[in-house]
């Protein structure tokens, strides 16, 4: 990413006393700072945005962790089998598939994730004056927006998660315990051993949630480039309108329609790039959030697991953001039929008017992001998981006694 690293050293040489970066900077170099950002947050995870990325000793770390965790999901379900604690342990068990299943699909296919963010950059390093470059700059500050959302999400998650045993402790003096999982050769009924198994699974959430938070960014990065490429096809409809309207020449006419066609063919690829990458992510974290959501309701309720309330929460914002940023596919993805449905194409010429035709049903075509390929991953969906997951709860409930 030779680009992305000459503006970089650019931005840098911009750079203040206080850090901040100069108010002229352009939308390149915005998404170049942006993607930076990302960058930093997936390395120390052994991921790099970078088309050379290769299988590193921090990749191997990051194996190893998700290896040892499942270890002990299977060691905890070992010794406890069968028993109740073992539904508990499930919740813990959809959450690390969430994790393994985010790793795997970007390990798997790092050339697709790059060959979304080479696309970028190229848009970005064309469209670099006038109105287009206005409309890219904007998006830099809803990504960082976006951004913010996930990071006060993720910080939630793992607070809430990790509040009430912490605050029974040092409160308390009560030795509750983070996680069900039990570790080999440790007694956490002990201090000693209560205060080295918080720290490894506190530990262990911390650093799981680091990864989704870069997964989570470059999912953004990408929906809300997706919606600045449906406004740049918008601005150029209205120039066309314009050029029908005052009767320019047909030459300059076909030149701009057809970088208009090209620009939807491009938009549909992406959109279908970007279904193919994340479609399976967001069924594993809807379908895990609901099993591990339930799991952790029969724990509180049926066994007692006091933590389990803060699994919840968890869930609850794991779903929360996914079904946020599955709204915003979705919405952008009703907008690309309402641009061409406004533009003025009763006023074009009959050769116009039947491209015009075709590119409908080409976008009609184009589909948000889909749970299991059925479901739209938008807040409607995600209110009908939770309706799900109280009935299945209480179905649960109900016949245990």
């Amino acid at each position: 990413m030779e680009f992305l690293q000459g503006i970089v050293s650019k931005v840098k040489q911009k750079l203040g006393k206080n850090g901040k970066v100069a108010k002229h900077e352009t939308a390149s170099e915005q998404m170049a700072v942006i993607l930076e950002f990302v960058h930093n947050f997936a390395y120390p995870l052994g991921f790099e945005l970078t088309n050379e990325w290769q299988f590193s000793l921090r990749t191997a770390f990051n194996v190893f962790v998700k290896w040892f965790t499942w270890f002990l999901i299977v060691y905890t379900i070992y010794l406890d089998f069968p028993s109740l604690d073992d539904v508990v342990v499930l919740g813990g068990t959809c959450v690390h598939i969430i994790h393994t299943a985010k790793f795997v699909v970007v390990v798997l296919n790092h050339k697709k994730f790059m060959s979304l963010l080479n696309f970028i950059l190229q848009v970005y390093e064309v469209n670099v004056t006038g109105n287009r470059e206005w409309i890219l700059a904007k998006s830099g500050k809803t990504i960082s927006y976006h951004f913010n959302c996930v990071i006060v999400g993720s910080v939630a998650g793992a607070g809430l998660y990790s509040f009430w045993p912490c605050y029974d402790f040092l409160v308390n003096g009560n030795l509750t315990k983070v996680s069900p999982l039990i570790i080999p050769f440790v007694n956490d009924e002990q201090l000693k051993g209560y205060l080295i198994a918080t720290a490894i699974n506190i530990g262990h959430v911390v650093f799981h949630i680091l990864g989704t938070f870069a997964m989570t960014c470059v999912f953004i990065v990408y929906v809300d480039v997706y919606d600045d490429l449906v406004s740049l096809i918008e601005d150029d409809f209205k120039l066309f309108d314009a050029m029908s309207e005052k009767g320019v020449n047909d030459s300059e006419r076909q030149l701009a329609f057809r970088n208009m066609i090209k620009e939807l063919m491009d938009l549909a690829r992406y959109n279908a790039y970007m279904n193919e990458l994340f479609t399976d992510i967001a069924t594993v974290e809807c379908v895990c959030c609901y099993i591990g959501t339930v799991a952790c309701l029969f724990g509180y309720f049926a066994v007692n697991f006091t933590n389990g309330i803060g699994a919840i929460a968890y869930f609850a914002t794991e779903l929360l953001m996914v079904c946020y940023i599955g709204q915003l596919v979705d919405n952008t993805t009703q907008r690309i039929t309402e641009v061409i449905n406004n533009t003025k194409w009763y006023i074009y010429d009959v050769k116009y008017q039947k491209v015009i035709l075709l590119v409908l049903n080409i976008v009609g075509r184009i589909q948000p992001i889909l749970i299991m390929k059925l479901h739209p991953l938008n807040f409607a969906t995600g209110l009908m998981i939770i309706k799900n997951i109280y009935s299945l709860t209480m179905f649960m409930l109900n016949f245990l006694e």
